[in-house]
């Protein structure tokens, strides 16, 4: 870049001075000429200087890290990435994209103050990597303002979906909702033979409830005779007499949507009565459960939807791809595609809405269909705002951890 110093005021002070003090005495005083050229320079710079954000050539993209150490550095190195590749040439749309990122403390509400100044910057879009009780209050937020929302690890119907039911218009996940539960068991059922399904239910949970009579309607259409029980499981002592009815009714297996130790206490029952049948589990698995949970649980199956995230497709391909880019291996390599999935989503996102507003970006982002993200093809349900279908997991409790015995695609409807 040539300095932008006007050759006139230097004019000027060369005559001035050698006018005074001669040539001779001048020559002494051109380390002040030099100074009085830098000085220059720097102001021209500075008042020169190019700011991308107020020029309206930026767009930024807010990205809510996890609620836990390290893991935000291997998103971020994913979605850097992503947005290296789309800002070149013509960018999105004649823009580029950049990053601001804020990482969860306490309550969230030092999340939610950050976001909310966002939101008067030229703010596309949020990517949040936090648990769905702070993607809520996301949601709840942004939802008023129009700015498209993922949630990516989202599952709870109400980050979607407003108080009456209705879809957030802006609001999405990479994830399906928590009717997978059933859906994942109705899809394992069925692809298993069974002709007869018991179901154990606790009542005064609304989403075990939801779950547990949308299987049994799900597996009546499907030809297999089902028979809910519901219960109360913190005022039993057991679950004999409920065994004893699937007992007598020969069931080929038990699906469970209960508590954790009404699930253990539903598996002593059934060890007791030396009922030997798989006991399906409709609630999410945790790997932190009580000491001994995992002895009174061994056999039961599992269903996880967030396992298969960085373990199916070419995963190896992926993790060189992000080692060349990144000069480093993700330390955590879900979180690290998880990112880079919802990136590249967001990227096409712009290119299906036709542009780079905000509005352009929530058209286009329930339009994404067949994206390939390493080996693993990802679509868009425009009518729930979550993936048209997903890889879950089967997994078996066995000699006290897990192991992945089968993989099911679940649809999202």
């Amino acid at each position: 870049m040539v300095c932008p110093v006007s050759a006139l005021p230097l004019g000027v002070i060369y005559f001035h001075l050698s006018s005074r003090l001669g040539v001779s005495s001048l020559s002494r005083c051109f380390p002040l000429l030099l100074l009085l050229v830098a000085l220059s320079c720097l102001g021209s710079f500075e008042v020169l200087a190019y700011d991308p954000e107020r020029e309206g050539w930026l767009l930024l993209v807010g990205v809510v890290g996890p609620e836990g150490e390290g893991e935000l550095d291997s998103a971020l190195g994913s979605i850097r990435m992503v947005f290296d590749d789309a800002n070149r040439g013509d960018g999105i749309f004649g823009r580029d994209l950049g990053i601001v990122k804020v990482e969860p403390r306490g309550d969230g509400s030092g999340v939610l103050k950050t976001v909310e100044g966002w939101s008067s910057r030229p703010l596309v879009a949020v990517l949040s990597f936090a648990g769905d009780e702070l993607n809520l209050k996301l949601a709840e937020l942004l939802d008023g303002k129009g700015i498209p929302f993922i949630g990516v690890f989202s599952e709870r119907g109400e980050v979607l979906r407003r108080a009456d039911g209705s879809l957030r218009p802006n609001a999405f996940s990479f994830l399906l909702g928590e009717d997978y539960l059933w859906r994942s068991i109705h899809a394992y059922v069925t692809f298993m033979g069974f002709r007869s399904f018991a179901i154990v239910y606790e009542i005064l949970d609304q989403v075990m409830l939801d779950n547990a009579l949308s299987l049994s309607q799900a597996l009546i259409s499907s030809s297999v005779a089902s028979a809910p029980l519901g219960v109360r499981g913190s005022r039993l002592v057991n679950f004999v007499p409920q065994v004893m009815q699937i007992q007598r009714g020969g069931f080929e297996a038990i699906g469970a949507f209960l508590g954790y130790r009404d699930i253990m206490k539903l598996s002593a029952a059934a060890e007791e009565l030396n009922l030997r049948i798989p006991i399906l589990v409709g609630v999410r698995r945790v790997d932190d459960m009580p000491l001994g949970s995992y002895r009174r649980l061994e056999g039961s199956l599992w269903f996880d939807q967030l396992e298969p995230i960085g373990k199916l497709g070419d995963m190896a391909a992926f993790r060189t791809f992000y080692f060349v880019r990144n000069r480093a291996y993700p330390a955590d390599l879900r979180m690290a595609y998880a990112a880079f999935s919802s990136a590249r989503w967001l990227v096409e996102g712009f290119r299906a809405g036709g542009g780079h507003s905000r509005e352009a970006l929530r058209r286009g982002l329930e339009r994404v269909y067949d994206l390939d993200l390493f080996g693993v093809s990802f679509g868009v349900d425009a009518s729930s705002h979550r993936p048209v279908r997903r890889p879950v997991a089967v997994v078996r409790l066995e000699d006290g951890g897990y192991r992945w015995i089968d993989t099911i695609y679940v649809s999202s409807r």
